[in-house]
């Protein structure tokens, strides 16, 4: 199966033991929007990622690549946080494409 920011975002949830209720109650985030990530039915904003990880430590870099890397979160988030949706997509599946042929060629 494809890994996608929403399985990737369930799959850490599940490690974290939390979900839908805790986020919203601990973040102010709301429910429908958690579940809309987790679905791919959405995108979670620049500062929706911002509040998970400064309230969870949520490995920012993981849940749109799918990799653990070393970058100035905050300046990328707030880049891509004024792409469309469309082309938020069209840069997370460049990211994984891109960072998928950097571990084939190491």
């Amino acid at each position: 199966m494809k890994e996608t920011i929403g399985s990737r975002l369930t799959n850490w949830m599940i490690s974290n033991d939390l979900n839908t209720s805790i986020i919203h109650q601990d973040t102010g985030i709301s429910k429908a929007n958690v579940s809309k990530w987790t679905k791919d039915q959405a995108i979670p904003s620049g500062k929706a990622l911002i509040k998970l990880h400064e309230m969870y430590k949520c490995p920012i870099s993981y849940i749109l690549t799918g990799d653990d890397i070393d970058v100035e979160g905050r300046l990328i988030l707030d880049k891509f946080e004024l792409l469309t949706d469309v082309n938020k997509k069209k840069l997370v599946i460049e990211l994984t494409r891109l960072y998928k042929l950097q571990a084939i060629d190491e």
